[in-house]
């Protein structure tokens, strides 16, 4: 089932490897809203050491949209230079506009007028 399937996909996104950490996030973000129960897994990831798991992370937070609101805060301190990669703040700043809240809206628009 989906269910299962996600609750596979969660377990991945605990492990050693970078590799299957970032192909975890990945999957989960073609899954989309309906894999909102791997949202608090997800937001630790936001602060991995490695960039394309944080990448993949805030991508996968995006495609849950409304479902992921309760990362906007950890996907804010991305935005504000938390995160040397800029292709990690771009993809937090699009994950942002998707999830869609007022505070989220706020500080996209905000990030894009430092650019």
């Amino acid at each position: 089932t989906q269910e299962q399937k996600i609750e596979r996909l969660i377990k991945q996104l605990q492990d050693q490897n970078e590799g299957v950490r970032v192909n975890a996030a990945r999957a989960l973000g073609f899954i989309g809203e309906g894999a909102k129960a791997a949202v608090p897994t997800l937001m630790p990831l936001l602060k991995d050491q490695d960039k394309w798991v944080r990448f993949r992370a805030a991508g996968a937070l995006g495609s849950i949209e409304e479902g992921a609101k309760d990362a906007v805060p950890a996907l804010i301190l991305l935005l504000q230079d938390q995160d040397d990669e800029g292709f990690v703040r771009s993809d937090a700043a699009e994950a942002l506009g998707k999830i869609g809240t007022p505070e989220a809206l706020k500080a996209v628009k905000e990030y894009q007028s430092r650019q």
